[in-house]
């Protein structure tokens, strides 16, 4: 309440209204939407590589270049709005946890798109920098800063981090159970695998699923997690 009060000049009650954090916010979106599309055209480039589809579809008049003058744009308007929000909050913004995040990926942009990008042209045979392009994985980070920009997000992080430890316990419980269910299977089919009066197709089938209790196990976990994925059971 403080912070908005009317001494404050009118550039630090922008930055710190709510109003702000909804305007990034919808860039953020804008910017993870951008991205999507990216990598489409991205899939779509590597499916005319295999041949598993044409290459005029995969060749998008004008996109590379689109992409990266939009990347630049971004990453400007992101290292404005931390620009801004240190001069508005001071060094208590640093003590935030969660706004090291804004400081990485947008760090990481500058780096991947005016560093490597001078160095690429220095020394372009140098395979490091192929390794240095991992910097854009972090780019991802900007879709996990909306979270914390909508207060109806950060309640659903609150509520499933909470639930970590319970979901854990879940696991292990729903282990354990699998583990006696295998035990039980293998055992009751032994006879069964070992009879020489069934037919040995048959045998060997229910051997596949139940001879040992690795196997029993698996079959266990692919009857438990979504079994039409993984095929009929027997």
């Amino acid at each position: 309440a403080n912070l908005l009060s009317e001494d404050i000049s009118w550039w630090k009650r922008t930055v710190l209204s709510q109003q702000f954090d909804m305007a990034f916010g919808a860039l953020i979106l804008l910017n993870s939407i951008v991205m999507i599309i990216e990598l489409e055209n991205l899939g779509l480039q590597a499916g005319a590589h295999l041949s598993l589809n044409s290459r005029k579809e995969a060749e998008w008049p004008y996109a590379k270049l689109a992409f990266l003058l939009i990347d630049h744009l971004f990453c400007w308007i992101f290292l404005f709005e931390i620009v801004a929000r240190v001069a508005a909050y001071g060094g208590t913004w640093f003590g935030n946890p969660a706004n090291w995040i804004d400081i990485i990926s947008v760090g990481m942009s500058v780096f991947d798109l005016y560093v490597l990008s001078i160095m690429r042209f220095s020394l372009p045979n140098l395979n490091f920098i192929r390794v240095l392009r991992l910097v854009r994985l972090v780019k991802v980070l900007r879709v996990i800063r909306l979270m914390r920009l909508f207060h109806q997000l950060r309640v659903l992080v609150v509520a499933v981090a909470a639930s970590v430890g319970a979901l854990m316990w879940s696991i292990v419980f729903l282990t354990l159970v699998q583990a006696v269910a295998a035990i039980l299977m293998t055992q009751m089919l032994q006879p069964f695998i070992l009879d020489f009066n069934h037919p040995e197709q048959l045998r060997s089938e229910v051997y596949n699923y139940f001879g040992r209790w690795s196997y029993s196990m698996l079959t266990m976990y692919q009857i438990t997690m979504a079994p039409p994925v993984w095929g009929p059971i027997g």
